[in-house]
């Protein structure tokens, strides 16, 4: 189970380090979509794990990248002004989610 808990949480991380580039690049519609999909396998694979502090794992994962995937989300629908601030602070967010599954 642990280890199914660490390759899921690594296998989420790769698509948040995609949707932080995409965010970087200003695409940040296609990052919103890149992380709805991570949290919902992380939230798949969270449901069938067979022991609890694993599913707790995977669920804390979920929501980190809920959080960064609302952010890049409000990020989008800025003012064009307030845009590029709100980017960044949308990208710190999903970096935050990617490093904490690669264990940083």
């Amino acid at each position: 189970d642990r280890t199914q808990a660490i390759m899921a949480l690594r296998e989420a991380s790769m698509p948040a380090a995609s949707a932080s580039k995409l965010a970087v690049d200003g695409d940040l519609a296609m990052a919103a979509v890149i992380l709805e999909a991570a949290e919902k396998t992380l939230r798949q694979r969270a449901v069938v794990a067979k022991s609890e502090p694993e599913r707790k794992q995977m669920l804390d994962g979920a929501a980190r990248v809920s959080r960064a995937k609302n952010k890049v989300r409000t990020a989008a629908d800025a003012p064009a002004a307030a845009r590029p601030a709100a980017g960044r602070a949308a990208v710190l967010d999903t970096n935050d989610a990617f490093m904490t599954f690669d264990g940083y």
